[in-house]
């Protein structure tokens, strides 16, 4: 760091050695490596914004990275045969990166399920009917139940300190316990830190968790399979 935008033509010896502060930095770095640290570099004169900018960038990005030390990955059931390709070793989630990784159980999702009390699923369906303009094909039923099978994953999400969950929605023991999958997004949930990934990818759904820890902003899990750029589409 300089002290000055522009080096003065001529200075006394204390100025001099004010603006060498890039003379202790090298001194500095021999330190450093010899302590098997990696720095990051930094370049500017205080006046400027873009080294601050920076700074705040590394250290929201060393927040995460010790976040990452104590979090926790859910996945419900079990990872997605059908998305092979995607499977994390969670024993390599844990040793490289920190997540520890909690299975849950469908059962222990059906018990959430039933522990939701009739009146919070009416509320809870009765706030998606004023919000949302719901299909002819979806019946008050499959609403009932998409609610509560939803509110009772929030529920073991919350209880269980999940910061992230990795559904595998394509489980067919999920379909014929649940008879549904958890599809709504409870608002308290959306609002919330933790984040939900689909396809039992544990490996998305910790970039998930690592994209709305740096941005601090709802991050949702999607892919496109094709578009209508007139359309917007």
């Amino acid at each position: 760091c300089t002290p000055y935008t522009k080096a003065p033509l001529k200075s006394d010896i204390m100025t001099l050695f004010r603006n060498s502060g890039i003379v202790g930095s090298f001194e500095g770095f021999g330190v450093i490596k010899k302590m098997g640290v990696k720095p990051f570099f930094v370049f500017g004169s205080f006046a400027e914004e873009e080294p601050y900018l920076k700074i705040k960038m590394i250290v929201n990005a060393a927040k995460v990275y010790r976040d990452l030390k104590t979090a926790k990955i859910g996945i419900l059931p079990y990872r997605n045969n059908q998305m092979i390709v995607t499977y994390v070793d969670e024993f390599r989630l844990y040793s490289q990166i920190g997540p520890v990784v909690d299975y849950i159980s469908i059962l222990q999702l059906k018990k959430a399920a039933d522990s939701i009390s009739e009146g919070k699923v009416s509320q809870y369906v009765e706030e998606i009917k004023s919000k949302f303009k719901i299909d002819s094909r979806i019946t008050e039923e499959n609403l009932l139940r998409s609610a509560k099978a939803s509110l009772g994953m929030q529920k073991i999400m919350e209880d269980r300190s999940i910061d992230g969950l990795a559904l595998s929605d394509l489980n067919p023991e999920l379909h014929e316990v649940m008879g549904c999958r958890p599809c709504l997004y409870p608002e308290a949930l959306a609002r919330s830190v933790r984040v939900v990934g689909n396809e039992g990818d544990i490996g998305c759904t910790t970039a998930m968790y690592i994209l709305n820890k740096l941005t601090g902003k709802p991050v949702m899990f999607t892919e496109i399979f094709n578009y209508d750029k007139a359309d917007n589409t």
